[in-house]
């Protein structure tokens, strides 16, 4: 579908989209239903009693947020309460990025086909991210005194690549749809009698275990985790930016991978952050992508062309939306930020490129030249 200009000046007029939320019920699962252009909260949305039968009888609270755009993610906020000493979980085959919201938590990786030794803990607060190996079993537990809020984004590469029922029918695990490649979900295993002061020790020694390096043309600046190291993405300091115009209007950027230890399919998530009284740069690229407010406020400005009126997405520190196809082509968006602080935000899945059964033959991530997008100014400095 492509929108007329004067649909697109419309957007601008859904400044209550808010209201048009829905609460659904999906294979027992609460879905927010979002509208095409639209944000949420991560933090203050309500959660609901997991649908999940050992997760609900431990207290837990959940929900998953579908937007209205097709995406290869899944997207959901679980909570655990305060004092949840059993670590309750479940193996799974994607890719996955987490993000501490609120209060402190702890997940622990271990090996499916080990179950019964310990794995490698994390311990996580808010804006603490980090990956989890591809094909691990990974569960949550919460020692201690307060309420751990966690933002999980799954990427399903194995099937999902080649499936047709993609997106909006695979929102919730055990949804299943007439033709849809997918095995069965696994059941959850919980795992008592935790030795937590060896446990919480053994993951602050490897909470920092991460290391920074330049790669490629434009030698951009990459943030690599390993196993169990978590990177706080709202005080990490960022260098400039790799892409020119960027760079030349104060933008910072880095990107965030997973560790070469962790066998995981090639993927870039990108940090930006912009300027006080920035103004708009802009690209365009297909929608699906999924971004998370960090620091600061800003707003992102959505274009079916690159001369089309805009519809504008405002956001701050945990505003979660969805970039839209406003055309077949994808969508014209860009960034700015009027305000007088600077404004940070990531983007939670990137670019998927070699999952380590090519043999090498392609690189681990693609990235571009410094001048490898065209870059638009739309407006002057707000």
């Amino acid at each position: 579908e492509v929108f007329s200009e004067s649909e697109v000046a419309g957007l601008k007029d859904l400044v209550e989209w808010e209201k048009k939320i829905a609460v659904d019920q999906v294979e027992g699962a609460h879905v927010y239903k979002m509208p095409l252009i639209s944000k949420i909260n991560i933090r203050d949305m309500e959660l609901f009693p997991h649908y999940k039968p050992k997760r609900a009888a431990a207290g837990w609270k959940t929900a998953y947020i579908e937007f209205a755009t097709p995406s290869m993610q899944r997207v959901w906020v679980e909570e655990i309460p305060p004092h949840t000493l059993k670590i309750i979980g479940r193996p799974d085959t994607g890719q996955f990025v987490f993000v501490g919201i609120s209060g402190k938590g702890y997940t622990e990786i271990r090996d499916p086909d080990k179950l019964d030794k310990p794995g490698q803990g994390v311990v996580w607060g808010p804006y603490d991210r980090f990956y989890m190996p591809v094909g691990s079993w990974y569960g949550h537990a919460n020692p201690f005194d307060k309420p751990a809020r966690i933002l999980i984004s799954s990427t399903h590469i194995t099937d999902d690549l080649t499936n047709p029922y993609i997106g909006r029918t695979r929102t919730v695990p055990e949804q299943r749809v007439a033709g849809e490649r997918s095995d069965p979900v696994p059941e959850d295993l919980v795992i008592e009698n935790v030795d937590w002061p060896a446990a919480i020790k053994q993951a602050e020694l490897r909470a920092g275990s991460i290391k920074t390096l330049r790669r490629g043309p434009a030698k951009q600046f990459i943030v690599q985790g390993g196993l169990g190291a978590t990177v706080n993405a709202q005080n990490f300091e960022l260098p400039s930016s790799h892409m020119r115009q960027r760079a030349a209007d104060g933008w910072k950027a880095a990107h965030l991978e997973a560790g070469d230890d962790m066998y995981y399919r090639g993927m870039r998530s990108p940090w930006h952050e912009l300027p006080p009284h920035s103004r708009e740069i802009g690209h365009k690229h297909g929608g699906g992508a999924t971004f998370l407010g960090l620091k600061g406020r800003g707003y992102m400005a959505l274009r079916a062309t690159a001369d089309s009126p805009e519809a504008k997405v405002t956001w701050g520190e945990f505003d979660l939306w969805m970039l839209p196809y406003l055309s077949p082509g994808g969508t014209w968006h860009s960034h700015c930020n009027p305000n007088d602080e600077p404004a940070r935000w990531s983007t939670l899945n990137g670019t998927l490129v070699d999952d380590r059964l090519l043999d090498a033959r392609i690189s681990k991530i693609l990235y571009e030249a410094g001048d490898g997008r065209t870059d638009l100014v739309f407006q002057e400095k707000q």
